[in-house]
């Protein structure tokens, strides 16, 4: 199976992805290589951390497209962002500074200690502006456990959940595990991502996440969440 990979961290230089090209090109080589065959670049957009990283990040988006081009014709590159949420965050939104998924899907991000309090008021001003939401690694989320009838009710109206392959690997833990699992079970994945930062800690790869999905949910399924569903947001077609 090949993979389209949503969310990644693999532009250097503007976040706490690569400080380097060289690093920035061996992560694509691996991503390649264990068959990422899409990938969209989402660094961080949170300027109180990273400043305005929007020039930075296509140039080097720009670089690692053309070493693309020549290393690996049949690879497609896309450029989004991850919204770190913060507060008053909702006009740089609106003004396109933040890059959205396909032009639609707003990859918003917050910290695992997030109270539900603040993650609630985000994602209900962000739905109530009209943006169409995709919460990074909703599995991280600890205010979030529990709150399954929540989750299904934004799912409703619009949001959609992508989770972290790391969630299935074999060194999660077996609270994610199990967190994961329920997930899964009430439909409340929909897209399976890397979000990768690294080459070795959080690297490019897929392939775990395949394997013991198809294993639990069956071959389909992983079909869905590492290629079909992602494809569908990276071209702003609703899921």
């Amino acid at each position: 199976m090949f993979y389209t990979d949503i969310h990644a961290h693999m532009l250097c230089g503007v976040d706490d992805g690569p400080e380097d090209e060289k690093t920035m090109r061996e992560m694509l080589d691996a991503a390649y290589q264990a068959g990422t065959r899409t990938l969209c670049l989402t660094p961080h957009y949170q300027p109180l951390f990273y400043g305005d990283n929007r020039a930075t990040s296509l140039r080097s988006f720009e670089s690692l497209s053309a070493y693309a081009k020549t290393a690996y014709p049949d690879m497609n590159l896309h450029l989004a962002n991850e919204l770190g949420y913060y507060t008053d965050c909702l006009p740089t939104v609106a003004r396109g500074d933040c890059r959205l998924i396909g032009g639609r899907y707003l990859l918003m991000d917050f910290l695992p200690s997030t109270p539900l309090f603040t993650v609630q008021y985000a994602v209900e001003e962000m739905l109530a502006a009209g943006h169409s939401l995709l919460l990074a690694h909703i599995e991280r989320y600890g205010a979030l456990e529990g709150k399954e009838n929540l989750l299904v009710d934004w799912e409703r109206r619009g949001v959609r959940y992508q989770v972290n392959a790391s969630a299935f690997s074999r060194e999660a833990s077996g609270k994610m595990k199990r967190r994961v699992k329920k997930l899964m079970r009430l439909a409340l994945v929909h897209a399976v991502a890397s979000d990768s930062h690294d080459l070795t800690e959080r690297p490019p790869l897929l392939t775990e996440a395949e394997k013991n999905i198809t294993r639990q949910f069956g071959e389909d399924i992983a079909q869905l969440l590492l290629w079909d569903f992602p494809q569908r947001i990276l071209k702003g077609k609703n899921i």
